[in-house]
C-alpha cells in the first residue's frame, strides 16, 4: 500500500550527526537545498544492535562551504510508493551530516535495494512519487546482499564526493573510512576482572586489577592512569607497559597501591590525565569503569561475561591473567538493604553511649525468639560477634545488645560511631535486622511508634523500655505564689512548633491555649504568666497536645515552692525547689553552675596547622597564669602545649611539636587514654589529666585523674594517680562534661583534630561526649 510520511520538526534531532564545526540546525533564512548540494554519503541496510537498536539508516551530507536548508527534500528506496519528506527547518551545516533512521523514514532497505533524494516539491500523489519525476543523487548495492555483505557499510569513498564502496567502519553522523583505524587504548582497553578480597592462595592475598585489550595489535598502556573510587588514589602505569593484542594484563596491589573495598569501583583514565597533589582532577572522565555491589567485596571475583566485552557480574571463579570463567548460573548479589525488619526489628540504637553502645530489638511475633549465638556486626565485617547464651526476645517484647563493659565481658566488643550500620543474623547467617544512621544521635535513635514506626532522634533513651515518642517538650519551672507562670523548655534536636498546646493546672476547666507561632530552638525556654488561672499551693501543671488529652508532661506540688519549684538541671533533672524564680531562663539550683552569656562575639578563629595534630584530640584547657593551650590526644596518650608570640600567632611549644607521651605513676606499660586536661590556679608547672582506661587494656574500664609535672622534655611520668573506679558506676566515661540542658556559647576559639570518635575542645553537645 502507498506510503507517504512527511517528518515532524523534531523527527531528526536524535539522530543528528555532524562533523567539527558543522552543526546542523534549524534555520529562517538558510540557502534551499540543490541537486548540487546534496549527496546520498552512507547507507545501512541491515544494522547491528549497537547502531540505534540495529535500525536501517541513511545519511546525507553536504561537502559544500554553505549551510543548505533540506527542508522538502523526499527520500524514497527503489520504491515509488516509499516517501519520505524531510520537514521544515532541516538545515544541514557546511561540511555536515544528517542521519535518518527507520523510525522516521518508515520503510526498511532490502538486499539489493537503492536510496533516492528528489528535490523539494516533487508531486506525490496518493503516497507514490511522480513517474516523471528525477533523482538529483541515488545509489544501488549488490543484488542479493545487504550494504555490509562486504564491509561495513555502503558509502561514498573519498567521502561526500567518491564512489560508492564497501567502507571498512561504519560511520554514521562522522566521514566514511577507507581502512580500519589503529586500535587506541581507549577504544581497546577495558576492565575485565576484579578482586578486593583475595585469600592468602592467590596472589599472595593482594587486591589485583585485571585489564583485557580486544585490539588485534600490542598496545602501550604507559600513562594510563588506575584509581578506585577516591580520586586521591592513582596508580599511573609506567611507559613501556605493554599488553598483548587480545591479551591480559594483572596488577596487584602492591603495585597500584591502595586497597579495593566492599561496593568500590576501578576507573581507567586516558594517559595525560591531570593528577595534582595525588588528586585526579574533578572534570576528568574514566574511559572505562566498573563498581560492584554496595556492601559487597568481589566474591570469587568481578568480571566480564563474556571476557573482555560482556557485562560485569561475579565469576564462577578468578582467573588473573586468563579468560574469565563466566560458567555455572551466577547472579550478580542482591545488595543489602540499608535497614531491614522481619520477624525481629532494630528498636532503638544508642551508639554514643555515655556507659555503653548498645542496640534494642523488638519482637514482631507473638512467639519467643531465641538469638543465642546469632552473629552481630557494625559497618565492617571484620568485626563480627556473636549474641550471648540465653537471649532471648520475648513475644511482642525487647532484648537489648549491650556492649562489653567491666560488670558484662560477654556484651559485643566493637563500638557504633558517628554513622554507622548494626546488623544481625541468624544461625543460618541470613540478615534478621538492620538498622543504618547518618550520624550520632541528640539522645538516641528510637522508632516511633515502637517496632513499625519511622527513626527519630528520641525524647528520651528508654534502655529496654517502650521508646520515648512524645513531643519534645518538658514543664522545667512553675511558680505558684507571686507572679504564677509554668515554663518549657525543648529538650529535643530540633525545633519545636508548640502553637496550640494545652497547659492546665489540676482542674480540666482552666485551659491556656499556647499562641500561635511559638517555636521552641533546641534547649530554648519560654514562660507563660498569662495563664488566665491561678495556681494553688497544692495543684499541678500539666501539657497536652492539642487535642488537650493526650498527656506529654505534667508536675504536681503539695505546697507553694520558696519562691518556686524547677528541675534542677534543666529540662531532664528531678524537681526540687529553687534558689530563685528564673521564668524563661535557666533554673537558678543549688549545687548546680549555670551557663552564663559568652562575653564575645561569634567568630571562630583556626589557631594551628593542618598537620600539627594527629589522631583523636579530646581536651583543651587554657592557663592563664602562662598564656599556654593545653591539649591531650585520646588515642596515643599524648600532651601539647601551644603558645602565642607578640602578635597573636599560634605555635607548638619547643618539645611539644610531636607530643609528650603520657604515663602511668611508676613507669608501669600502657597508654593512657586521654580524655580532659585542666590545670590549677597556685600550681604552676603541673597539669591533671583525666582517663577511661590504659588503652593496651581496653576492655577494662579505668578511670583516673593523673598529676604531671610539665618540666623537662621527653616522655612524661605521673606523679599521682586518683583511681575513680570505686566511686562511681562501672563503665560511666571520667571527661570534661556540662550538664545536659547547659547551653554553652557559641563561639569558642578552635583547634583542628583527627578524625576521631571524640570531639574536640568545648563541646556543643552538652552533656556527652562527640
Amino acid at each position: 500500500m502507498p506510503s507517504v510520511k512527511r517528518g515532524a520538526a523534531y523527527a531528526v534531532t536524535a539522530t543528528l550527526a555532524v562533523a567539527p564545526l558543522a552543526v546542523a540546525t534549524p534555520a529562517l533564512a538558510a540557502p534551499s537545498a540543490t541537486e548540487d548540494a546534496l549527496v546520498i554519503n552512507e547507507v545501512q541496510s541491515s544494522a547491528p544492535t549497537t547502531e540505534f537498536g540495529g535500525q536501517d539508516w541513511i545519511e546525507i551530507a553536504n561537502p559544500s562551504g554553505d549551510a543548505i536548508d533540506a527542508s522538502g527534500v523526499v527520500m524514497s528506496d527503489a520504491d515509488a510508493d516509499h516517501a519520505y519528506v524531510l520537514p521544515e527547518g532541516t538545515e544541514i551545516a557546511a561540511g555536515g551530516y544528517l542521519v535518518v533512521t527507520e523510525t522516521e523514514f518508515g520503510f526498511g532497505l532490502g538486499k539489493g535495494d537503492s536510496v533516492r533524494l528528489f528535490a523539494a516539491g516533487t508531486v506525490i500523489t496518493d503516497g507514490v512519487i511522480d513517474a516523471a519525476a528525477q533523482p538529483f543523487d541515488a545509489t544501488t548495492w549488490a543484488a542479493g546482499q545487504h550494504t555490509n555483505a562486504a564491509g561495513a557499510s555502503w558509502g561514498r569513498l573519498p567521502d561526500g564526493t567518491g564512489a560508492f564502496a564497501s567502507t571498512a567502519v561504519s560511520t554514521p553522523g562522522t566521514a566514511n573510512l577507507a581502512e580500519v583505524p589503529p586500535a587506541t587504548v581507549e577504544d581497546s582497553v577495558v576492565v575485565n576482572e576484579v578482586q578486593s578480597a583475595a585469600p592468602d592462595t592467590e596472589l599472595n592475598g593482594q587486591d589485583w586489577i585485571e585489564l583485557a585489550s580486544t585490539a588485534d595489535e600490542a598496545l602501550d598502556l604507559g600513562g594510563v592512569v588506575v584509581s578506585d573510587a577516591d580520586a586521591d588514589h592513582a596508580y599511573v602505569i609506567p611507559e613501556g607497559t605493554e599488553i598483548a593484542a587480545g591479551g591480559h594484563l594483572v596488577i596487584t596491589g602492591d603495585v597500584f597501591g591502595f586497597g579495593l573495598g566492599k561496593g568500590d569501583s576501578v576507573r581507567l583514565f586516558s594517559a595525560g590525565t591531570t593528577i595534582t597533589e595525588g588528586v585526579i582532577d574533578a572534570a576528568a572522565e574514566p574511559f572505562d569503569s566498573t563498581t560492584w555491589p554496595d556492601g559487597q567485596h568481589t566474591v570469587p571475583s568481578w568480571g566480564r561475561c563474556s571476557d573482555a566485552t560482556g557485562d560485569f557480574r561475579m565469576t564462577g571463579a578468578t582467573t588473573p591473567g586468563a579468560v574469565n570463567d563466566c560458567t555455572g548460573d551466577v547472579e550478580v548479589p542482591v545488595e543489602e538493604p540499608a535497614e531491614y525488619s522481619g520477624a525481629l526489628t532494630i528498636n532503638e540504637v544508642e551508639s554514643n553511649g555515655d556507659d555503653t553502645d548498645w542496640v534494642e530489638v523488638m519482637n514482631l511475633t507473638d512467639a519467643d525468639i531465641d538469638i543465642s549465638g546469632w552473629a552481630i556486626k557494625d559497618d565492617g565485617d571484620a568485626r563480627t560477634d556473636v549474641v550471648p547464651a540465653g537471649s532471648v526476645v520475648p513475644a511482642g517484647g525487647l532484648l537489648v545488645i549491650d556492649q562489653e563493659s567491666a560488670t558484662y565481658p560477654e556484651g559485643f566488643t566493637f563500638g557504633l560511631g558517628d554513622g554507622d550500620m548494626f546488623r544481625l543474623y541468624d544461625a543460618q547467617g541470613n540478615l534478621a535486622a538492620k538498622y543504618t544512621w547518618p550520624g550520632h544521635a541528640l539522645v538516641s535513635w528510637a522508632r516511633c511508634p515502637d517496632g513499625t514506626g519511622d527513626w527519630r532522634d528520641s525524647t528520651a533513651s528508654t534502655k529496654g523500655e517502650p521508646n520515648e515518642c512524645s513531643t519534645p517538650l518538658r514543664i522545667n519551672e512553675v511558680s505558684s505564689q507571686g507572679t504564677d507562670f509554668a515554663e518549657i523548655i525543648n529538650i529535643g534536636a530540633t525545633d519545636v512548633d508548640a502553637s496550640g498546646l494545652i497547659v492546665k493546672d489540676s482542674d480540666d476547666g482552666h485551659v491556656f491555649t499556647i499562641p500561635a507561632g511559638t517555636v521552641l530552638a533546641p534547649g530554648a525556654l519560654v514562660a507563660f504568666d498569662n495563664l488566665g488561672y491561678g495556681l494553688g499551693s497544692g495543684d499541678a501543671v500539666r501539657l497536652f497536645e492539642a487535642d488537650g488529652t493526650t498527656l506529654i508532661d505534667s508536675y504536681e506540688w503539695a505546697e507553694h515552692g520558696t519562691p518556686g519549684w524547677g528541675r534542677c538541671p534543666d529540662g531532664r533533672g528531678d524537681w526540687a525547689a529553687t534558689a530563685s524564680a528564673t521564668p524563661g531562663d535557666l533554673n537558678d539550683c543549688d549545687g548546680f553552675v549555670r551557663a552564663e552569656a559568652w562575653p564575645g562575639g561569634a567568630s571562630v578563629s583556626v589557631l594551628d596547622g593542618e598537620d600539627w595534630f594527629s589522631g583523636d584530640m579530646s581536651g583543651i584547657d587554657y592557663d592563664t597564669a602562662t598564656g599556654s593551650l593545653w591539649a591531650v590526644q585520646n588515642g596515643d596518650g599524648l600532651l601539647y602545649r601551644l603558645t602565642a608570640d607578640a602578635e597573636g600567632t599560634w605555635s607548638l611549644a619547643d618539645g611539644y611539636a610531636s607530643g609528650r607521651v603520657l604515663a602511668y605513676p611508676g613507669g608501669e606499660s600502657g597508654v593512657v587514654d586521654a580524655e580532659g586536661v585542666t590545670v590549677r590556679e597556685g600550681e604552676p608547672g603541673v597539669v591533671y589529666v583525666s582517663t577511661e582506661r590504659n588503652n593496651d587494656a581496653g576492655s577494662v574500664s579505668r578511670p583516673s585523674v593523673l598529676r604531671y609535672e610539665v618540666t623537662g622534655s621527653g616522655a612524661l611520668v605521673a606523679t599521682d594517680e586518683w583511681n575513680l573506679a570505686q566511686a562511681r558506676t562501672a563503665g560511666e566515661p571520667v571527661r570534661q562534661w556540662w550538664p545536659r540542658g547547659h547551653h554553652l556559647p557559641a563561639r569558642t576559639r578552635r583547634l583542628r583534630g583527627g578524625r576521631g570518635e571524640h570531639g574536640f575542645g568545648v563541646h556543643r553537645d552538652v552533656g556527652r561526649e562527640q
